[in-house]
């Protein structure tokens, strides 16, 4: 995992309860859903809000798809594509 990566799944692990997860054994294609970190449609809206109020980002509905929120590489992806984004506004 690279640093912003690592951030992200630290805020995840404190955010959404994932204590029981070993940091190890987490990669950037590790998934998000089915076969990884077992999200749900919850945890889809726990983090949007996190990533708003950690990294001033706001998730549109139609950016919450497997695209965005696929693995933690492309969650960590977004965020960095989209730092400067919503700064702007």
């Amino acid at each position: 995992m690279n640093e912003l990566e690592s951030e992200v799944f630290a805020k995840l692990r404190q955010r959404l309860n994932l204590a029981h997860v070993d940091p190890a054994s987490v990669s950037s294609a590790t998934p998000l859903f089915d076969g990884g970190l077992e999200f749900d449609s919850i945890d889809v809206l726990e983090v949007s809000a996190m990533v708003q109020k950690d990294y001033g980002i706001t998730v549109a509905v139609a950016e919450r798809s497997s695209e965005v929120f696929g693995t933690l590489g492309t969650l960590a992806a977004f965020v960095e594509k989209n730092r400067s984004r919503d700064a702007k506004r």
